[in-house]
């Protein structure tokens, strides 16, 4: 019996790199991913605007509650009998405001814009008196934000509380 030799293969060069379809299909992960991240970011974008526009109207509530109960009067009042501090919202222009009502007449303090893609849902309350000193509201309501088609709404209790959800 014989025996045969056999020749040992060694590949003294490996090609080095990476093949085209390697290249392809790392770069294809990594887009995918980047498009992934920023679909997530936009929507956390857009749920933050809405969230920090209701925290502001929410705020000119609050302000408009502390003014009346510490009896601030603010000079534009002059001599009139200082009444009730108003929170106006008008539901077409998406504006809200904070006035001061002195006898028969209203001064308008503060006045703001919700961002844009945010809005006022019509039904919602479009005027809320605190009472002086009492702080209490003699029409309790509620306002309902929209934003990038989520809702958040704004309870006014008869107390002059707040309560967001």
């Amino acid at each position: 019996m014989q025996r045969m030799k056999i020749k040992s293969l060694t590949f003294t060069s490996l090609p080095k790199g990476f093949t085209l379809i390697e290249l392809v299909f790392v770069f294809s992960i990594i887009a995918l991913l980047t498009i992934s991240s920023i679909a997530a970011f936009t929507a956390f974008n857009k749920a933050q605007v809405l969230q920090g526009a209701v925290t502001d109207v929410g705020t000119m509530f609050n302000t408009a509650k502390s003014r009346s109960l510490s009896q601030v009067k603010p000079s534009s009042c002059g001599t009139q009998t200082l009444q009730a501090y108003r929170v106006s919202i008008t539901i077409a222009t998406s504006q809200y405001q904070l006035s001061v009502v002195c006898g028969t007449n209203a001064y308008v303090v503060e006045s703001k814009t919700l961002p844009s893609g945010v809005t006022f849902v019509a039904g919602s309350a479009t005027q809320i008196n605190y009472a002086v000193s009492s702080g209490t509201v003699s029409t309790p309501g509620t306002v309902t934000i929209n934003g990038n088609g989520s809702n958040k709404v704004i309870t006014i209790s008869k107390t002059g509380s707040i309560s967001i959800q």
